[in-house]
């Protein structure tokens, strides 16, 4: 039923945990059993990428240019320059963009990126357009620009260099490399690379598809089903029989994973729920019809059927004949689920339901019970289920018969079905001449991933009960008509309970009608809710506790409403006599509310007209902008961020910020830049800004809608909104805005605890008597405390040459008082942070004089250049 996979190495054991599993196996095995291919040299990177001397002079002039201006004018002109100066623009454009210091770790707004942009430009060029007619772009040459670029994550890359290299037109000869990368398992890059060259027809799902679905990065997967429709059926097919496959799911992954050594499997994401979930997305997504995924169907009807035994026996709120409908909806054809449905029944010691539906789907008798075929030999029993027809019209409920519930008042003589065009056009014109009406829907439950569909609409006036059957009027002007008289008409007052789920509903199933909730929509849920508010307010009588419309009609009107043919089958027809009844009652009982609950208000002097009119303005709102609004309740439209006051560049040593509560490591961060930062505490105002603001010219760093308080209350450019969370995009939004220059000198010239820059230079001498004199304290006082922030500092071979450079206050070890293990300002020495083997290591150590925080030379500049710091620092 699948292509038969690829090549792979056969698992030798397992190891299953609950997050990841690595399938371990025999290394010399897997050798013998699986030979890596080899890639021929004329595969890999067929030119130079190193730069001569001369040219990392130019091309730092460049990143230097970028890091200060970004994309300008004279940045365009330099690197159009040097491709038009090179014999072969092509692998001039891959060694630029591969030498770019940001290249390994390329986002879309680095170097490496702007490189290839501005080769495309080129390209666009009269002179870019001449090298169509060199024959320079080769096999070989896309070759090594595949190769390149693969060294680096960021998918935008790529799709730009397979782009401009023109890779998907000699997709072939990728061919090796991709299955290279299967071999050793690098499954995202080989799917990556097969969706951006387009040779899909050379691959099957098992060799990467299948492995990253079990590594949960179906995201990765979509990407490359987007252009393969059979590989979309194929996957779902898959899937599907995964789910159907004898043992169980959990077995049949084992099976999987060891047939394939597959890797880092997240099984918390592999149980059956999620799985039919996936499932579910992917046929949704890809429009696969049912018929290709019979395993997920059966599920899918399984936990239907059970969820309809459980509401009719355990919750008792579905009637026998809307129990009928809706199981034969959700078994139909399924012979196993028919014969499950028997047992379930007899279970249940429903023993007649279970006969009936036995004799309905002729299920064989080796198949019943002991208790069914003992009831079977009973004639009268036997007699009426076997005259019983599945079509049958009967209004029997097994609901409680000591349950009294609210009556439609209205003669039946008052309740119209509606289902010609001529019927609706007469509502339309003589009918709806009224203030108020009542409405409500009904539709047929779905199960699974079938699609809801509106059947009938329900329109009540104080006299008469419209039930419009939409199935038969769903193409017709006549509806259309109605639609615009009715909902689009503000002077009649549209009652409803759940509005929200109606009005979806209807603008799902008839677009046209193009009405908006508005004005003249009043939803009684929420009218309750105002009414909650106000203590004087008391309904006439006491309901069960719940939120739904039958105990609101409790409350109000004495009785609950019948619910046993809500969950029915909407769509058959002819609707049954208790279906019409029930429809018409749960739009007629919305005009008898409204009438109590305005009398109620009355009573007390409530301003119920008031309440209203605020319900319609608010309640109708769609959820995402309601919730929008609780979350700023006087927060003003969006305010854009001013330009940045700097036009020309600052040094990091002139910067004064300040950052608000939410941006304290952002804050510390700063610091290490050696940009003078004050944070707030977690329980400062905001307001507090604005005052060092004003002291010292500070810029204000803020998130969210606290920046549209501060930002009126500054010069424009003087408050900064950060909009990541990630504080290398923080750092690099806040260095761009401003213009500010960081050097290797600035960072690590500030104490990042306490942002203070005047340090001494204690020896290690000093440092060891200061040792003892910590021991001999902290023995008188019992105490000790200690900085948790790892020291850290220059490496020692860029101290020797940049130690006298760094913009810090710089003093000698007679600044410390070695009795008290004390700085000169009085702050404790924390040398109990500074491991005890380092002491005779390290030449020269540094005390904050404000805080007494020790730092040493160390690895951590180097480090930090190439992480948080890169691409921010010249």
């Amino acid at each position: 039923m699948y292509p038969a996979s690829r090549g792979r190495g056969r698992g030798r054991g397992r190891n299953l945990n609950n997050k990841t599993t690595t399938v371990q196996t025999n290394q010399n095995q897997i050798e013998d059993e699986v030979k890596l291919p080899v890639l021929p040299e004329s595969q890999l990177i067929a030119i130079n990428l190193s730069l001569e001397p001369e040219e990392k002079i130019w091309f730092e002039e460049v990143q230097t240019t970028w890091k200060i201006y970004k994309k300008n004018y004279k940045l365009t002109m330099m690197l159009h320059g040097q491709f038009r100066a090179s014999a072969n623009p092509y692998g001039e454009a891959l060694r630029l963009m591969y030498n770019a210091s940001d290249f390994k770790s390329s986002k879309p707004k680095s170097f490496a990126v702007l490189v290839m942009e501005e080769f495309k430009a080129y390209c666009a060029t009269p002179f870019g357009q001449e090298l169509d007619h060199l024959y320079l772009l080769t096999n070989q040459m896309k070759l090594t620009a595949f190769n390149v670029v693969r060294q680096q994550n960021l998918f935008m890359l790529m799709k730009l260099v397979a782009d401009i290299y023109k890779l998907p037109t000699d997709c072939d000869i990728f061919l090796n490399v991709v299955q290279y990368m299967i071999q050793m398992k690098q499954y995202k890059e080989a799917c990556q690379c097969v969706s951006i060259i387009g040779n899909h027809k050379h691959f099957q799902i098992e060799e990467f598809a299948i492995p990253l679905v079990l590594q949960d990065k179906t995201f990765i997967v979509e990407e490359f089903l987007k252009n393969s429709q059979m590989h979309q059926v194929e996957l779902v097919m898959y899937l599907d029989d995964l789910l159907g496959k004898p043992g169980g799911l959990r077995h049949n992954l084992e099976q999987l994973i060891i047939k394939y050594n597959i890797r880092e499997v997240k099984w918390d994401k592999l149980h059956n729920k999620s799985f039919k979930k996936l499932i579910v997305r992917l046929k949704k997504m890809y429009n696969i019809p049912n018929e290709m995924t019979p395993f997920l169907v059966h599920k899918q009807n399984e936990g239907a059927l059970q969820f309809l035994v459980h509401r009719r026996y355990v919750e008792n709120t579905i009637g026998e004949e809307s129990f009928k409908e809706m199981v034969h909806e959700a078994i139909k054809n399924d012979t196993k689920l028919q014969m499950e449905l028997v047992l379930m029944l007899a279970h249940r010691k429903d023993l007649e339901l279970s006969l009936y539906f036995a004799h309905l789907y002729k299920v064989p008798q080796f198949h019943w019970p002991h208790s069914l075929r003992t009831m079977a030999n009973n004639p009268n029993r036997r007699t009426r289920f076997e005259q019983c027809s599945f079509v049958e019209d009967c209004d029997e409920e097994t609901l409680s018969d000591d349950i009294i519930y609210h009556k439609l008042s209205l003669p039946m003589e008052n309740v119209y079905l509606v289902d010609t065009e001529e019927a609706l056009n007469r509502l339309r014109e003589v009918e709806l001449n009224v203030d108020v009406v009542g409405i409500d829907c009904e539709w047929k439950p779905s199960f699974g991933s079938q699609k809801n569909e509106l059947a009938l609409i329900q329109v009540a006036t104080r006299r008469a009960v419209f039930v419009i059957d939409v199935i038969k009027l769903i193409n017709t002007q006549a509806l259309y008509d109605f639609g615009r008289v009715c909902f689009d008409n503000c002077d009649i007052l549209k009652l409803g309970f759940g509005l929200a789920g109606d009005i979806a509903m209807i603008k799902q199933t008839i677009p046209y009608l193009h009405f908006y909730a508005k004005d003249g929509f009043l939803d009684l849920g929420f009218v309750v809710k105002e009414f909650e508010k106000c203590r004087k307010i008391k309904l006439p009588f006491e309901s069960e506790n719940g939120s739904g419309l039958s105990s609101l009609v409790q409350a109000t009107l004495g009785l609950p409403l019948n619910k046993a043919d809500q969950f029915s089958n909407w769509e058959k027809r002819p609707l049954r006599q208790s279906q019409i009844v029930y429809a018409a009652l749960d739009a007629y009982c919305l005009i008898e509310v409204y009438d109590v609950l305005r009398e109620c208000a009355l009573k007390v002097n409530y301003p119920f007209e008031n309440v209203c009119m605020q319900v319609m303005n608010t309640s109708n709102r769609q959820k995402p902008k309601k919730s929008l609004h609780k979350k700023k309740p006087v927060a003003p439209a969006f305010i854009p961020q001013p330009p940045s006051p700097n036009s020309d560049p600052v040094y990091a040593h002139q910067v004064k910020v300040i950052c608000d509560t939410m941006l304290q490591g952002l804050g510390k961060n700063l610091r290490k830049l050696g940009i003078d930062t004050l944070i707030l505490s977690s329980n400062a105002d905001h307001m507090e800004c604005v005052r060092y603001y004003m002291d010292d010219a500070r810029y204000i760093l803020t998130k969210g809608h606290t920046f549209n308080t501060l930002n009126g209350a500054v010069k424009p450019g003087y408050c900064l909104r950060i909009v990541s969370d990630l504080i290398e995009d923080q750092l690099q939004q806040v260095v761009e805005y401003y213009n500010i220059v960081v050097s290797r000198n600035d960072v690590f010239s500030r104490c990042k605890i306490c942002n203070g820059n005047n340090f001494v230079k204690v020896s290690p001498s000093t440092m060891n008597a200061l040792a003892e004199t910590s021991v001999d304290l902290e023995r008188h006082f019992n105490s000790r405390t200690s900085l948790a922030d790892e020291a850290a500092g220059y490496s020692q071979q860029m101290l020797d040459s940049r130690i006298n450079q760094r913009k810090w206050d710089l003093y000698s070890d007679e600044h410390v008082d070695v009795g008290l293990c004390q700085t000169r300002l009085g702050a404790r020495i924390h040398v109990e942070t500074v491991p005890a083997d380092l002491l005779t290591k390290v030449d020269m150590f540094y005390v904050c004089e404000t805080c007494g925080k020790v730092y040493w030379d160390g690895t951590h500049f180097e480090r930090i250049l190439a992480g948080k710091l890169q691409g921010i620092v010249m």
